[in-house]
């Protein structure tokens, strides 16, 4: 078994921290992901549309161009709703999924996924809440892959370093 293997294999629950054979820690954590937002566009369109809207005091009303696909998800964060349009391509009976998907996301927001061994760190933001085991795999895979380029580029920057020092001494 392979170095990413190991750490990968080791790294599947969070919070318990691994030493590989060469003597580094590493560690996973699932965090809060403070920077993205399903509202402001989630960096495509997979979603369709959404709109808040507050209609505490008046009845509920579909946003203009929302057509009787759309559907009225919340109350989410205080007492608004929110409307989704979603995209044409969705068969009617992924809606439910896809719905309950959004209202996650609204509810509670985004993960990341983070990676560190010693000081290097490598993350995945934008992940929907509650990742399943594969997820968290797939995303712990791809970062140690990037923490190891990390290390790696390191050693052969201290490498140059040494040639360099020893030829000036020469």
């Amino acid at each position: 078994m392979g170095i990413r293997e190991e750490v990968v294999d080791a790294l599947q629950h969070e919070g318990r921290p691994h030493v590989d054979h060469n003597g580094r820690t590493w560690e996973m954590t699932l965090e809060s992901d403070e920077c993205s937002s399903i509202m402001d566009g989630d960096d495509g369109d997979w979603f369709g549309q959404l709109e808040w809207v507050d209609d505490r005091n008046d009845y509920p009303r579909r946003p203009h161009g929302f057509n009787g696909r759309a559907r009225k998800l919340g109350p989410n964060q205080g007492h608004e709703a929110v409307w989704w349009q979603p995209p044409a391509d969705v068969a009617d009976d992924q809606l439910n999924a896809m719905a309950a998907t959004i209202s996650d996301i609204l509810s509670f927001g985004y993960v990341g996924v983070v990676v560190t061994c010693d000081h290097y760190t490598a993350s995945i933001l934008g992940i929907e809440p509650f990742p399943d085991a594969e997820m968290i795999r797939a995303t712990v895979e791809d970062l140690v892959i990037d923490v190891l380029a990390e290390i790696e580029t390191a050693a052969i920057a201290r490498a140059r370093e040494t040639f360099t020092l020893a030829d000036a001494i020469r």
